[in-house]
């Protein structure tokens, strides 16, 4: 007589589960290919060139004769000459930022070596944050101004002082 031999397997669910995805990742079966193509042309800066009253240097001088009890973010108020040749700029709307060290005193202001004087920037008669956008037509030229500013409740000293900032020309 001859008895069958039955003989079941048990697998845990997970067990199961892996085996189904370990077939399924293996499957030839693609719904759709295709190929991606990157392309671009890398420009190194802008062909803009912001030329400085000073060759590439923009000086802004406030002169030789300013009373210290009159810096009060009004008086003294003076243009920041430069020019801009952007003849190859690649597309016609442009934006630049003056930047430079913070005061410690007001906000707003760039820093200068004189212990209570600041610089507030301005974009004609409107008041500029230092490092905001100002955007414009090639051909155009934004009017900058600078105002030296004391510290309220500060007695200036008399003295030269120095303050630095940055003008970057880019593409809107």
């Amino acid at each position: 007589m001859h008895i069958p031999f039955r003989h079941s397997l048990t697998l845990p669910p997970l067990t199961c589960v892996l085996l189904t995805c370990g077939l399924l990742s293996q499957s030839p079966l693609v719904l759709a290919d295709a190929q991606v193509n990157f392309s671009g042309t890398l420009v190194e800066q802008p062909p803009c060139e912001i030329v400085g009253n000073n060759g590439a240097t923009i000086d802004v001088n406030f002169g030789n004769d300013m009373i210290t009890r009159k810096v009060d973010g009004v008086m003294y108020k003076t243009q920041i000459q430069f020019g801009l040749q952007c003849d190859n700029a690649l597309n016609n709307s442009l934006k630049l930022s003056l930047s430079g060290d913070p005061a410690t005193f007001g906000t707003g202001l760039i820093k200068t070596t004189k212990t209570g004087l600041g610089i507030r920037l301005f974009n004609g008669d409107t008041q500029l944050t230092p490092g905001a956008e100002v955007k414009f037509q090639k051909g155009t030229v934004p009017e900058l101004y600078a105002v030296p500013v004391a510290q309220d409740n500060t007695t200036l000293t008399g003295g030269s002082f120095t303050g630095t900032g940055n003008l970057v020309v880019d593409y809107q």
